[in-house]
């Protein structure tokens, strides 16, 4: 089954704001081992409130 996570972070620094999210996926893939990464697409985006978002729309083949 294919399945689209996302991960966000909120940034002042957009390099550490990648490594946060990038470790998040990370650690999601690690407790998930029957999941494989097929893509990952990263975007700048803003929230309601205004705030800059780092987002990483990542997808993941799911084994049953």
């Amino acid at each position: 089954m294919r399945q689209v996570r996302c991960f966000t972070d909120p940034f002042k620094n957009m390099e550490s704001a990648a490594v946060r999210i990038t470790d998040e996926l990370n650690k999601w893939l690690a407790q998930n081992p029957n999941a494989a990464l097929v893509d990952v697409k990263v975007e700048q985006l803003t929230n309601a409130q205004g705030h800059q978002m780092l987002t990483m729309f990542a997808i993941v083949d799911i084994k049953d």
